[in-house]
Parts: structure tokens; C-alpha cells; sequence
């Protein structure tokens, strides 16, 4: 199967939509596997408010190294995987004005018709990024209340995925 046919970007706030909120809390080790079982398909970002060896405490490496781009240090600073064995910095979002930035960001890199959100804080730190997203064509904000919820998104997309191929 070609990977992303739909051309569509899934966003992730990496702590508490892949992980538990909490303090010190892994990524399960289920959850890693099956989420880069769907990552064969489909294109992915994270984002992240810290650094990415921080990232690297709660996040495995297989995850973070899979992802088409990592956003840190609030999205300004951009990785992509070196195909070695870390995702390497290639650059800075230099007309930073906020989290939406990114949008423009990977607009400009890629050509994607849909971009997909999935955050635990809509309503504070990715409250423009989420206002950018909601403002376009066909992207749409998920709001994870915890990790489990974001599962039952990204296999809802699989089944209309399915289903729009059967019609």
C-alpha cells in the first residue's frame, strides 16, 4: 500500500496524546507498537514545548525517529530523522509568530490537503495553532482528553479510510 495517498498530516502534542499526562510516564509499549504499525501509512509530526532529548523520556526512539517532522522548543525548532539513528535539527522557523507558524512551515516543505490535530490543550498553548487549523479546508482539532482517546480517533480514520475505498 502506498503510504498516504490522502496526503494528510497528523499533528500530535507529543506528552498526553501519545503518552499519560503525568509526570514520568512512558509511552505503552502497545500503544508504540500498533501507533507504528498505523505510522507505515500514514505521515506525522510531534510537537513538543521541551527539547527533544527531554522528548526522549517519555517518547521511544522508534516514535520519534518515524515522525516526518519534530517540532521543539514550542514548534521553532524543526528535526527530521537523519535514516540513521537520530532525528538531526535542519532548522528554525524564522518567522515565528506562534504554534500556527508550523502550519506554514510544513505547508510550505509538503503539499498536504488535510492536517489533523490531536492535543490535550486546545484551549491554552495550542489555542492558535488550533484557531489556523480550524480556520482552513477540511483540517480538523482533536481534543484528547487522555492517550486512549487518541487511539479511537486514529482507528475511526482507519475505518473511513476503509470505507470510502469499498464505495
Amino acid at each position: 500500500m502506498e503510504r498516504n495517498t490522502n496526503k494528510v498530516m497528523h499533528l500530535f502534542q507529543a506528552k498526553g496524546t501519545l503518552t499519560p499526562l503525568e509526570k514520568g510516564t512512558y509511552m505503552s509499549s502497545q500503544f508504540e507498537e500498533w501507533f507504528l504499525q498505523w505510522a507505515e501509512n500514514h505521515d506525522f509530526s510531534l510537537i513538543t514545548y521541551q527539547s527533544v532529548a527531554e522528548m526522549r523520556r517519555y517518547l521511544p526512539n522508534s516514535v520519534i525517529n518515524r515522525a516526518k517532522y519534530v517540532f521543539s522548543k514550542d514548534g521553532r525548532v524543526v528535526y527530521r530523522y537523519d535514516g540513521k539513528k537520530y532525528v538531526r535539527k535542519v532548522g528554525e522557523i524564522r518567522q515565528y509568530s506562534s504554534t500556527a507558524s508550523i502550519v506554514d512551515y510544513i505547508l510550505e516543505e509538503e503539499e498536504y490537503s488535510l492536517l489533523h490535530l490531536y492535543s490535550h490543550d486546545c484551549i491554552d498553548k495550542d489555542r492558535e495553532l488550533r484557531d489556523r487549523l480550524m480556520g482552513m479546508h477540511k483540517c480538523e482539532v482533536y481534543e484528547i482528553d487522555e492517550w486512549k482517546d487518541t487511539v479511537l480517533f486514529l482507528k475511526r480514520g482507519i475505518w473511513e479510510e476503509e470505507s470510502a475505498k469499498r464505495m
